[in-house]
């Protein structure tokens, strides 16, 4: 091989060198800049449904501590069988507009008085899963 071919060969495969060398470079910034920014939408979007989750379980603390101290809520608890209470404000009405689908209320021990889950399709109230419901008085 002549000097100039020697030359010529080398001069592209430095050339080849530092074009793969930069192109290299660039995809790693690409890359690591696009990894920041993947992390932080997903960070963002977990804050987001943290609150989400909070907000609604703040809404229902807000529900519970309004229906909780009801005296018509205590008589119905103390005596479930003789009571109108169900038909005056366990309605479908009442899930659908405290945007609800699950009810259940107990007694100071945990059992379970009355429990209801909300279908929201047909807008009706069904029992309780028995895996949900183990001991209804």
């Amino acid at each position: 091989m002549k000097l100039n071919e020697k030359i010529l060969v080398s001069l592209l495969l430095m050339f080849t060198l530092i074009i793969a060398g930069i192109l290299a470079f660039g995809f790693s910034l690409y890359l690591d800049a696009y990894r920041k920014l993947d992390e932080r939408d997903t960070i963002s979007s977990i804050q987001g449904a943290v609150s989400s989750l909070n907000a609604s379980r703040d809404n229902q603390i807000r529900i519970l501590n309004d229906w909780a101290p009801w005296d018509e809520t205590y008589d119905f608890i103390s005596d479930p069988e003789h009571s109108s209470y169900i038909g005056h404000n366990l309605l479908p009405q009442t899930f659908r507009n405290l945007d609800l689908d699950l009810f259940v209320i107990t007694d100071l021990n945990g059992s379970i008085i009355w429990g209801r889950m909300y279908d929201r399709a047909n807008a009706t109230l069904r029992p309780l899963p028995v895996s949900r419901a183990p001991t209804v008085q």
